[in-house]
C-alpha cells in the first residue's frame, strides 16, 4: 500500500492533539479474531472524536487484504497462516 510504518507508543494526548489538528484521518483496532475494526468514535474524558468511516480508505483495504489471506483468495507471503 505504500506506507512507511513506524512503530511507536503513542499517548491519549498524542491522538486528540492530531485530532484537533486535522491530521487523525482513521482510528482502527486489530487482532487475530477481528482482523481490523473501524472506530467510529473515540472518547477521553470530555473530549469525543467522531470519524466518517464512510469516506476511509485505508483501514477498509487493510480489512480486505487481511480476509482474502485469511480465506485463502490471496497468498499468505508472511508466513501468518498455520493449519490446525
Amino acid at each position: 500500500m505504500g506506507f512507511e510504518v513506524i512503530e511507536k507508543k503513542i499517548s491519549i494526548d498524542d491522538l486528540i492533539d492530531a485530532h484537533r489538528a486535522g491530521l487523525l484521518y482513521e482510528v482502527f483496532g486489530t487482532g487475530t479474531a477481528a482482523t481490523i475494526s473501524l472506530i467510529k468514535e473515540l472518547r477521553y474524558k470530555d473530549y469525543v472524536m467522531h470519524f466518517d468511516t464512510d469516506k476511509w480508505k485505508t483501514a477498509p483495504e487493510l480489512k480486505a487484504r487481511l480476509t482474502d489471506i485469511r480465506e485463502g483468495r490471496a497468498a499468505d507471503t508472511h508466513g501468518w497462516m498455520y493449519k490446525v
